[in-house]
């Protein structure tokens, strides 16, 4: 009886042969013919121009003000667009949270335009405190700001010589909850806390290192003391303490530089419509360790830097499930339009120099976003060996996230392209339906 089911399962398997070998595997690809550019919806220092159909991280040269290779700033601490994700999106926030006011919000410090600027305020010097978040830790070894070419103070005084009289300048590299705390807190180092300072354009030099994060702190001055006394003598009221009169020192824009390239490079691809629901095979692509030598490139296999690939499928075109909040304080699943567009925030503030408060949840605001597990997979464990499985169910849609690690400023890896290995579901199903003829429905 044994050798009759043998046989039949043999033959069964002969007869389907022919089904599970239309069964092509074909690619799913990036880069090389498929250009990179366009394909995304987050790059952090990634070149897409310097070598055709490759990605590499961009350089960051002699001169050039590394906040002007970042785009899609962020004036808050916490963005509230859907989406955001902490170190894919560069930030400058004042004071604790930021705000949306451009006059003081530092969108102006950001501009590579020596005539905007934020205008003083007769506010404390407590709330006088700006954070940079470049995304990404950068090579760096110079801070700096400077007053606008033009313009006046309500005195007459030229903006030009409107200098800051002291502050404090320091530096992170990696994210921490320090941010979260309230106050000017002074990041991991402090590179620089002058009290007396009259020069309208300021750098301070440091070792170069990677660095992220940046807090720029106002901070108390005797030359504040001699400005304030000055105007008691001269008959007005008021002064830096009581914020009647506005802070000296305007500033027109931050400055950083460096030289070499950052820790990490990422990308995001689009959700990419796959057309079909498709099984997933094995992960390849093309990387080169390079080295920066006397003006040049070249291949370096020893270079401390490498590719990390992450995938994830689905079977919808959002990975999130979004939630408003009902009478009864409890949450009901809305579609994302509704959610983005018609639903307040769970955050407001008071008054407009107050911070941001949780708000009580109440019909039309947003509630959690959650993920949807049961339609997409979670992210694949980083990959950085070329050809091995991705181990994903099956899905019609397929999304990319790729970082470019470096440990030497003179380092990096360019990702030429990467492939994965795809097939129509007939395959499993095929061979799912093999059984002994004499128990058909095993």
């Amino acid at each position: 009886m044994l050798r009759t089911r043998s046989l039949a399962l043999t033959v069964a398997i002969a007869l389907l042969a022919p089904a599970v070998l239309k069964a092509e595997v074909t690619t799913w690809q990036l880069g090389g013919s498929q250009p990179w550019a366009g394909q995304d919806t987050v790059n952090i220092m990634i070149d897409f121009e310097r070598v055709p159909g490759a990605i590499q991280p961009v350089r960051v040269e002699p001169g050039v003000n590394i906040i002007s290779l970042l785009s899609n700033w962020t004036t808050f601490r916490q963005p509230k667009e859907l989406g955001y994700i902490n170190g894919e999106r560069p930030r400058i926030w004042k004071w604790n949270e930021g705000n949306g006011d451009p006059t003081e919000n530092g969108v102006a410090l950001i501009d590579a335009d020596s005539t905007t600027y934020n205008s003083s305020k007769a506010e404390g010097i407590g709330k006088q405190f700006f954070t940079i978040d470049l995304a990404v830790p950068v090579p760096a070894h110079t801070f700096g700001f400077h007053t606008p070419s033009g313009g006046f103070r309500s005195d007459g005084t030229p903006l030009r010589t409107d200098s800051t009289p002291a502050f404090q300048i320091s530096i992170q590299e990696e994210n921490s909850e320090i941010f979260a705390i309230k106050g000017p807190l002074p990041l991991a180092r402090i590179v620089a806390e002058p009290t007396q300072n009259f020069a309208p354009d300021v750098r301070i030099g440091f070792d170069q290192q990677y660095v992220r994060f940046f807090r720029w702190a106002r901070k108390f001055s005797i030359i504040d003391e001699t400005a304030l006394t000055r105007n008691r003598v001269s008959g007005s009221s008021g002064g830096q303490g009581n914020q009647a009169r506005s802070l000296l020192g305007t500033i027109s824009e931050f400055e950083i530089y460096g030289e070499g390239f950052p820790k990490r490079a990422t990308y995001r691809s689009k959700i990419i419509d796959l057309g079909a629901e498709q099984n997933f095979g094995r992960l390849f692509f093309t990387a080169t360790p390079l080295r920066f030598v006397d003006g040049e490139a070249v291949e370096a296999p020893d270079a401390r830097a490498f590719a990390e690939i992450e995938v994830r499928t689905g079977r919808d075109d959002d990975p999130n499930i979004y939630h408003e909040y009902t009478v009864t304080g409890k949450e009901k699943v809305v579609s994302r339009a509704r959610y983005e567009n018609d639903l307040r925030t769970g955050f407001g503030r008071t008054c407009a120099s107050c911070d941001f408060v949780q708000r009580s949840p109440r019909p039309g605001m947003r509630a959690a976003i959650t993920y949807d597990s049961d339609n997409w997979t979670f992210w694949s464990t980083p990959i950085t060996q070329s050809g091995l499985p991705l181990n994903l169910d099956s899905g019609s849609f397929i999304q990319v996230f790729i970082t470019l690690h470096s440990t030497r400023f003179a380092d990096f890896v360019r990702l030429d392209s990467l492939w994965v290995e795809r097939a129509p579901l007939l395959a499993a199903r095929v061979l799912g339906e093999v059984a002994p003829l004499a128990d058909p429905q095993p």
